[in-house]
C-alpha cells in the first residue's frame, strides 16, 4: 500500500505576492480572493509531492473571467501554481519571453533572479494588463505587449534565452490531451525552429519541456504534426 502521507506536503500558512493584490473588477475580468478549505489537494508531483494538505483554510488569489453569469479561473496562486512559477523563474536566464500575464506570478518570481537581462510579456487582453500591472515588481527592461502570441512570433526576430508559455487552461485528462495534440506540439515545433537557442517551458506540459532538441526528434515531431507516420 502506498504511504500517501509520505508524498503529501502539509501547509498551515499560505501567502504569495498576489495575496496583497486588492480585489478589483474590470469589465469581464477580476481579481478575487477565495479560499481552499481544510483538505487534501493535488500537488502534481512538484518537489516530489503528489498532494498538499491544507491544515487550515488557505486564502487563494484568483484571476477570473466572467463567461455568461459564471466567473471562471484563469490563474490561481495556490501551492502548485506558485511553486511551479518559482521553479521556472529559478531556471530562467538572459532575455526572457513569456505569454499570458495571468496574476503576474512568473514575473514576481523572476524578481528574485539576478541572471535576467530583459523580460517581455505578450498578453492579448488589455483589461488583464490594467488589473495586474500596478502590482508587478521592478524588472530589468520589462515590456508588456498587447498582442496575440501567435501573431507576435510571426514577426519577432529576437533570439530569446528563455521562453515560458502559459496559454491554456485545461480541465480533465481528455481536454488536456486534445490541447496537447492540437496546440502544444505544433507550437513547440514552431518555437524550436524560430528560436533554436531558447530554453522552452510549457506550463502544465512538462513532458514537452523535457524533450531534447535533437534533429532526429524534431524530424519525428514535425512529421507527426504534418500528418506523417
Amino acid at each position: 500500500m502506498i504511504d500517501i502521507q509520505k508524498y503529501t506536503h502539509e501547509i498551515s500558512e499560505w501567502g504569495t505576492p498576489a495575496t496583497s493584490y486588492p480585489e478589483q473588477e474590470l469589465n469581464n475580468f477580476r481579481i478575487h480572493h477565495g479560499r481552499y478549505n481544510r483538505g487534501t489537494y493535488y500537488m502534481y508531483g512538484i518537489d516530489g509531492h503528489i498532494f498538499f494538505e491544507a491544515v487550515k483554510p488557505l486564502v487563494i488569489t484568483n484571476l477570473q473571467e466572467k463567461r455568461g453569469k459564471k466567473w471562471c479561473n484563469w490563474m490561481v496562486d495556490d501551492p502548485p501554481h506558485w511553486r511551479a512559477m518559482e521553479i521556472y523563474a529559478e531556471h530562467s536566464t538572459g532575455k526572457v519571453l513569456t505569454t499570458g500575464l495571468g496574476l503576474g506570478l512568473y514575473l514576481q518570481a523572476l524578481a528574485k533572479n539576478k541572471n535576467i537581462e530583459q523580460v517581455t510579456v505578450v498578453e492579448k487582453n488589455p483589461d488583464v494588463i490594467k488589473l495586474i500591472k500596478p502590482h508587478l515588481p521592478d524588472l530589468p527592461k520589462l515590456d508588456i505587449l498587447v498582442e496575440d502570441f501567435y501573431d507576435f512570433i510571426r514577426w519577432n526576430k529576437t533570439q530569446w534565452d528563455t521562453i515560458m508559455v502559459d496559454l491554456w487552461v485545461a480541465h480533465g485528462v481528455d481536454e488536456k490531451m486534445k490541447l496537447f495534440n492540437r496546440e502544444v506540439i505544433p507550437l513547440f515545433v514552431d518555437l524550436t525552429q524560430r528560436y533554436p537557442g531558447a530554453e522552452l517551458t510549457f506550463h502544465g506540459f512538462s513532458s514537452v519541456s523535457a524533450i531534447k532538441h535533437t534533429s532526429a526528434e524534431m524530424t519525428k515531431l514535425v512529421g507527426k504534426v504534418m500528418g506523417g507516420k
